[in-house]
């Protein structure tokens, strides 16, 4: 399960990401996985031992009530903590309603490189890009770099977006570590049918670097 999760042959991003919020009071989150072939029950087995242990928090606090859902239905363990029989039922993307009109909120830091290097200015259109790649990317296996096949079409209304730079620590290099990328909000207006499904698709696959750590989600408002 190890090797599926961070397998890096054909620099292919992990087949996962953690969707969280910035500055919660709670410890919900959740976990989307993007392989049908990793093992499910081994890793819900542990993510509730991780839950119940006094080493997920650095003030070694532990969560013996907490709930673990799949794809909105709650899961039952026994009185061991033994994963009882569930159904996997995956969750599919549908897009009912073409919303010409959205605001789009990133809410947690985006980081998207160009040239190497942390894009400080970000437009609509680099967003749709890294949607498109990543989508790309895990379609057929190996790091996407083409470009759009379409020229998005939009009236960009307003563009409130900051850049955040806090620390955060890593338990991996046992230190505090950067975080560095790009929050706040867009509003669109006559967005094309293309572009609004692909930004359905990004609600999904978060997108830019780091995802699997839970940066680069975004949500639209509609």
């Amino acid at each position: 399960m190890y090797e599926k999760l961070y397998n890096k042959e054909g620099n292919v991003p992990p087949p996962f990401r953690i969707d969280a919020k910035l500055y919660s009071k709670t410890y919900d989150f959740g976990i989307f996985i993007f392989d049908v072939t990793i093992p499910l029950r081994p890793l819900l087995s542990a993510l509730k031992y991780m839950l119940q242990a006094k080493t997920t928090t650095d003030d070694n606090l532990s969560f013996p009530r907490s709930e673990i859902y799949l794809n909105g239905n709650r899961l039952v363990y026994d009185e061991r903590n033994h994963l009882k029989v569930f159904k996997v039922l995956p969750r599919k993307i549908t897009i009912d309603k073409h919303i010409k009109d959205i605001a789009i909120e990133i809410v947690t830091p985006l980081y998207i490189k160009d040239k190497g290097n942390f894009k400080r200015s970000i437009k609509l259109d680099d967003i749709l890009l890294s949607i498109h790649r990543r989508k790309r990317t895990f379609e057929i296996g190996k790091q996407d770099t083409s470009s759009l096949k379409y020229t998005p079409s939009y009236t960009l209304i307003s563009s409130e977006l900051k850049i955040f730079h806090e620390k955060t620590h890593s338990n991996d290099q046992n230190t505090d570590v950067p975080l560095l990328g790009v929050t706040g909000q867009l509003v669109i207006m006559n967005l094309d049918e293309k572009s609004f499904e692909l930004l359905k698709y990004g609600e999904i696959l978060a997108l830019g670097n780091k995802v699997a750590k839970g940066q680069g989600i975004i949500r639209l408002v509609y």
